[in-house]
C-alpha cells in the first residue's frame, strides 16, 4: 500500500473508509462523479413534482373554502325555511282557533 498516504495506511480500515467517503463526496460536489446535466434534470423533475403538489394543495384549499361557503348559505336558507314554517304553523293554529270560536255557522 505504497500509494496511500502514511496517515491513512497507519490509521487502519477506518481511516481508509473515511478517505474513500471523503473522496466520493468530493467528486460528487465537483460534478465529476455525476454529470451536471444529469443533476439539473433531477432537480427540474423535483421542482415539477413540488409544483404539482403545490397546485394540488391549492385546489383542495379552494374546494374546502367553497364548501364552507356553500354550507354557510345552506344554513342561512334552512334557518329562513324554519322561520317561515313556524310562522305558517302559528297562522294555521290561529285560523283553527278562530274557526272554532265562530258561532255564526252553528245552528241554534
Amino acid at each position: 500500500m505504497e500509494w496511500l498516504p502514511a496517515a491513512v495506511a497507519g490509521g487502519g480500515p477506518w481511516a481508509l473508509l473515511g478517505t474513500v467517503i471523503l473522496t466520493v463526496v468530493g467528486l460528487l460536489l465537483k460534478g465529476l462523479l455525476v454529470p451536471g446535466p444529469q443533476v439539473d434534470r433531477i432537480v427540474k423533475a423535483y421542482e415539477t413534482v413540488i409544483a404539482a403538489k403545490t397546485d394540488d394543495v391549492t385546489a383542495w384549499k379552494t374546494a374546502h373554502a367553497l364548501e364552507v361557503e356553500a354550507n354557510k348559505v345552506l344554513r342561512e336558507q334552512n334557518g329562513k325555511l324554519l322561520e317561515h314554517s313556524t310562522t305558517s304553523a302559528q297562522a294555521w293554529n290561529a285560523i283553527k282557533a278562530a274557526a272554532e270560536s265562530r258561532t255564526d255557522d252553528v245552528p241554534t
